[in-house]
């Protein structure tokens, strides 16, 4: 990897450099630019070997590749803190929370995983664009009544005549 003081490069991106791109952006957190220039490429360097050719799929496959590859690896160390050492002499002890992590939120976290409850007062809210205070109350009594569709209003008049020029 280059340093950042690096001058940004002019030259295409190869395999190799979108691999190391796509590493920072997976094991570091860096935003695509963040990576690009890390390595010493322009942002549109980036994106130009993403839209042309199969630079698209090919960043696409590193980028689920090095995840799956860094998940594996979390996985594992979370596996290893939940399971006893075999050696008696061992001081390190087995957490059950590190495989009820795994198994919450990753391999089955719709059924494991903690449900959020909303509250009927989070999402009853609307924005209504009713006409003014007569359409206001026409839409409470309607609401009041269990209406569920109203009829739109008539067109307003119009107060300056569209055949006279502006001013």
């Amino acid at each position: 990897m280059k340093s950042p003081e690096h001058k940004q490069r002019n030259r295409k991106i190869t395999e190799v450099d979108l691999e190391a791109i796509a590493q920072l952006i997976v094991e570091c957190g860096l935003t695509e630019t963040e990576a690009a220039i890390h390595c010493g490429f322009k942002p549109q360097s980036l994106w130009d070997f993403k839209t042309k050719h199969r630079g698209a799929s090919k960043y696409t496959e590193a980028i689920a590749r090095l995840r799956g590859a860094s998940l594996l690896r979390i996985v594992n160390s979370i596996k290893d803190a939940g399971t006893p050492d075999p050696d008696p002499a061992s001081k390190k002890r087995a957490d059950w929370r590190a495989l009820a992590w795994i198994a919450e939120k990753i391999i089955a976290p719709d059924r494991l995983g903690q449900q959020i409850q909303t509250s009927p007062a989070m999402n009853n809210q609307i924005l209504v664009n009713c006409g003014g205070e007569d359409g206001l109350r026409t839409l409470i009594a309607c609401y009041g009544r269990g209406v569920t569709a109203i009829e739109p209003a008539p067109a307003m008049k119009r107060l300056i005549d569209p055949d006279t020029p502006n001013r």
